[in-house]
């Protein structure tokens, strides 16, 4: 199965799915792609795509996994040299 999830959630959050996935089910190739882009999945011969953004392309098919929740974070310095 040739599997593209995106570089820093693919690292981040899935993971440890992926591992539990190939402790499950040993016998089934995971084929990883760490990469961003959507472009053209088939092109590239992707069997199943995770992405992080608000709306799929109209000609994919989409499934919502998670919530993803944006923060943004400074130091205490950088915020008493620019309130924000």
């Amino acid at each position: 199965v040739r599997l593209s999830v995106p570089t820093g959630f693919g690292h981040m959050v899935m993971s440890g799915w992926l591992i539990e996935f190939k402790r499950q089910y040993p016998d089934i190739a995971l084929d990883l792609l760490f990469d961003n882009r959507v472009d053209d999945l088939l092109r590239d011969e992707v069997d199943v795509a995770v992405r992080v953004m608000s709306e799929p392309p109209q000609q994919m098919v989409a499934t919502e996994l998670a919530q993803v929740r944006y923060v943004t974070c400074a130091s205490e310095s950088y915020s008493r040299e620019h309130p924000m």
